[in-house]
């Protein structure tokens, strides 16, 4: 690391510098990823119910049963990934540490 192992951070409208050990900094979950996760679910399942209501209407048949479990699949494959990846990057980061000389 370039800069050593402590991270100085001067505040903007105090001035004040606040000084870090690297291994004292963590990450968080992204609410960014999880509010996306969140609407790819909603909006996915919508449009899914929307699309099997459609082809229920015009086929009724078993071909219907199987393209309903299908379709409401993706929404959730999708939000379990974004989830599960979210989790495992703030995972892989809060456990690595710079080792003490």
């Amino acid at each position: 690391m370039t800069n050593g192992k402590i991270l100085k951070e001067e505040c903007k409208s105090c001035e004040k510098t606040k000084s870090y050990h690297i291994n004292q900094i963590y990450a968080n979950e992204s609410k960014i990823i999880s509010f996306i996760a969140i609407m790819v679910f909603v909006l996915g399942t919508g449009f899914a119910l929307y699309m099997i209501a459609e082809m229920f209407i015009v086929l009724k048949t078993v071909t219907v049963i199987s393209s309903v479990a299908f379709a409401l699949l993706f929404p959730i494959l999708i939000y379990t990934v974004l989830e599960k990846e979210d989790r495992l990057r703030v995972r892989i980061f809060n456990n690595s540490f710079v080792k003490e000389d």
